[in-house]
């Protein structure tokens, strides 16, 4: 049924596709359905990391499992200043998803994100390492591949990608675990592997073997003393990407080209007057936008955006008011549309909202399926649509006009930032902690 409301010219024409008249919200399913019926991986470009993640919130609806955000700083603050944990970890998250699933998958990014310089697929694949107990393998090996793939030698483990080396004892806190790991030497022997509380130090249970995975994107080949910075990675790394060679059949979303290439040209005059200040002579700090290697793509453009494009894909799109149970207001939205020759659609979440919903609005009703929708009835299905909207003459009713529903997103992350403190003495003057009655401060001793 949704497919035949979306034209889906892209699927019949060997160029790409502009796509016009969408509001935001039928973007979404234009989107998700697009997903569902190629059943290929979606690489979706947005201009701003504010508009990537709104559409990352509104896709998660659907599917936590399949959607997933490749997030980037702005240009200024990745070169200059501290990079976001939040967002790296993000990014590593992606990373190692795409090297070990096969399954389609939709990676939302902003533009920055799209050109920036990664390590090849082939050497992201190779750069996790699994341990295993009764293994011999050498601390110095371990160690020379920990420092290669992000993590920081610390004096104890409390964070994810730290270690901590003590006599015979290697403390890790591997990217994806919820608590680090110790593991125990003898000679060049596993003897055991632990995992420990990072707020007591204290062992918890003993485990067969534990996956390090990489924690950062800054992969360090030949061992050059350069910073961390993505831009280097080609001084540093034999093959550099983009997020595109680690998807293998793909199709590529741009969420209004025209606005995303004119933010790259205002980039690259922010480059030039960065490069005068730049201790380091670099002819690209990321892949260039001109030379994107897509032929053929979707570019989705909003509704006021009137634009003069070749090969064109034209809908009329609306947004619905939300009634918040309010079955007088929806009987007579319902009564005029039919009036007007409109096909009603009314997608529920559960059989308990349905049989609500026909006990309530006191009008003929049909419960059927999507793919058999009759133009002259009020056809009720059991579906999971984020929004309601009108496209041409199909007005398409869902749980969120017809009813209260709160969307609560819940974020997962597999970043790990630190412990509760224990101890005093374990704190070092300009540690940064957060206060649970004055938030964030650094702690500068005790005095008397």
């Amino acid at each position: 049924m949704f497919n035949e409301i979306f034209e889906y010219k892209y699927l019949k024409e060997e160029k790409d596709i502009n796509v016009i008249g969408l509001n935001k919200k039928v973007q979404i399913d234009y989107i998700w359905n697009f997903y569902r019926g190629t059943k290929k991986s979606l690489l979706i470009v947005t201009n701003t990391l504010y508009e990537a993640n709104n559409l990352y919130k509104s896709l998660l609806f659907y599917d936590d499992n399949s959607v997933m955000l490749f997030p980037m700083d702005d240009f200024i603050v990745s070169e200059k200043l501290a990079i976001s944990p939040d967002l790296m970890a993000k990014r590593i998250e992606v990373l190692n998803e795409l090297c070990k699933s096969s399954s389609p998958k939709i990676i939302i990014t902003n533009y920055l994100g799209y050109l920036r310089f990664l390590p090849s697929k082939d050497l992201w694949k190779n750069l996790s390492l699994r341990i295993n107990k009764d293994e011999e393998l050498k601390r110095s090996q371990i160690i020379d591949k920990l420092d290669m793939i992000g993590y920081k030698k610390e004096t104890i483990v409390t964070k994810t990608g730290e270690y901590a080396i003590r006599g015979y004892i290697l403390d890790i806190f591997p990217y994806g675990y919820d608590n680090p790991v110790r593991i125990e030497y003898f000679d060049d022997l596993i003897e055991k592997i632990r995992i420990f509380d990072p707020s007591t130090q204290l062992s918890t249970e003993e485990i067969s073997s534990v996956l390090i995975e990489p924690f950062t994107e800054f992969i360090n080949e030949k061992k050059e003393d350069l910073p961390a910075r993505q831009s280097l990675l080609p001084l540093v790394c034999s093959k550099i990407s983009n997020i595109c060679d680690y998807l293998d059949d793909y199709i590529t979303f741009y969420c209004n080209l025209d606005d995303i290439e004119k933010s790259y040209l205002y980039l690259l005059d922010e480059i030039v007057e960065y490069k005068e200040t730049d201790d380091y002579e670099i002819d690209s700090y990321m892949f260039d936008l001109n030379n994107k290697k897509e032929n053929k793509y979707i570019n989705i453009i909003d509704t006021d955006n009137l634009v003069k494009k070749d090969n064109i894909e034209v809908y009329d799109s609306k947004e619905i008011e939300k009634f918040n149970n309010n079955f007088d207001l929806i009987r007579s939205f319902i009564l005029k549309k039919k009036q007007s020759k409109n096909k009603i659609i009314v997608c529920l979440d559960s059989k308990e909202m349905i049989n609500d919903f026909m006990h309530k609005i006191e009008l003929p009703c049909i419960l059927t399926d999507e793919e058999s929708i009759f133009d002259d009835k009020i056809n009720v299905i059991n579906k999971k649509l984020l929004n309601g909207y009108i496209i041409s003459n199909t007005v398409i009713l869902s749980t969120n006009e017809i009813y209260k529903r709160n969307q609560i997103i819940k974020y997962k992350s597999k970043f790990k930032y630190g412990s509760k403190i224990i101890d005093i003495n374990k704190l070092e003057v300009g540690d940064y902690i957060v206060h649970q009655m004055f938030g964030i401060g650094r702690y500068l001793g005790v005095v008397t």
